[in-house]
């Protein structure tokens, strides 16, 4: 009865109530937070510990390849050869000579192993951000905002495989070279591959749409690394991650800028966190298709902005 005429008698509202609890208590959501975080860091490390034992525990197979015995045929009579004829099988020889080693290279080099990189936010740590007092204003914790789920694990073996798919796809059109390193990333993977010597440029570019066909991708970006002598391959992965704002202003490159026009971007394609100063752009243009999410990048910016910044330090005019 008691509960009935207050909601009926005075201006009470539920859900006000939930957001002035959520908002006063908001100290222990960001402490339970802690602590789910402490476990989840801690399970983790048991996990990798057990994988890293199993691991040693196997004996490493490599695999060899041995040549199949051919019978020799049968001796038979030489016949009598002109001088011309003479001369030819001696050029023959030697340009057989001269391209044995390179194909024992290239059987050398396609067993070579692949370096699978890690990701840069592998061994990122996220720790939730209490409420902050700037002046008589008390900043909003990283607790409102949605937690990111586990991250995706890296399949090396895998990545591996598609090296070998986007190696023997390149072999058939005769473009010989093999994959030296993979950067799996968020969104995509980039496999950085080292083309032989005398290959073109261009023949790797005009082999995307075969590569797209093998690889069983959308859409593949080739694009020349910096500082390397390598090609990278962008494929998109089979399942993306979802980059989480929270993730952002939990993170180091977000909390220790000075900055409070600090705006987090998201994540560059090795896994970065990526954040940049509003008060050095004096133009920002954020164009796309419908669906891209534009609407999404101008609330996330809003949102770095009220995570840095009090009302009396920063206002916003938004024209439409």
């Amino acid at each position: 009865m008691l509960a009935a005429a207050l909601y009926f008698c005075t201006a009470f509202s539920f859900s006000q109530a939930q957001v002035w609890a959520a908002t006063r208590f908001s100290f222990v959501v960001a402490l339970r937070d802690r602590y789910r975080e402490w476990q989840e860091a801690r399970l983790r490390k048991k996990m990798q510990k057990e994988l890293e034992k199993r691991r040693a525990a196997k004996p490493a197979i490599q695999a060899q390849m041995i040549p199949a015995r051919v019978a020799a045929p049968a001796p038979a009579p030489e016949p009598r050869r002109t001088g011309i004829e003479r001369f030819a099988e001696e050029h023959d020889t030697k340009a057989g000579e001269g391209a044995r080693p390179t194909q024992d290279l290239r059987a050398t080099q396609s067993d070579a192993e692949i370096e699978v990189a890690d990701r840069a936010d592998s061994s990122a740590k996220s720790k939730t951000t209490m409420p902050r007092l700037a002046g008589g204003y008390k900043l909003p914790p990283s607790s409102l905002l949605h937690r990111q789920d586990e991250q995706q694990t890296v399949d090396a073996d895998e990545l591996k495989l598609l090296a070998q798919v986007l190696t023997a796809k390149y072999a058939e059109f005769d473009v010989h070279g093999q994959v030296t390193q993979i950067n799996p990333g968020p969104v995509v993977t980039t496999f950085e591959f080292k083309p032989e010597a005398g290959i073109k440029y261009s023949r790797l570019t005009n082999l995307t749409d075969d590569l797209c066909l093998a690889m069983k991708a959308e859409s593949i970006l080739i694009e020349r690394m910096a500082g390397k002598s390598t090609v990278g391959i962008q494929v998109p992965n089979r399942d993306r991650e979802i980059i989480w704002l929270r993730e952002n202003i939990e993170s180091s490159e977000f909390i220790g800028t000075k900055s409070k026009l600090t705006l987090a971007l998201g994540k560059d394609i090795n896994g970065r966190i990526v954040t940049a100063e509003l008060s050095g752009m004096p133009h920002l243009l954020i164009a796309g298709s419908t669906g891209t999410g534009k609407s999404v990048a101008i609330n996330a910016m809003i949102m770095s902005i009220l995570y840095k910044a009090t009302p009396d330090q920063v206002r916003l005019v938004l024209v439409d």
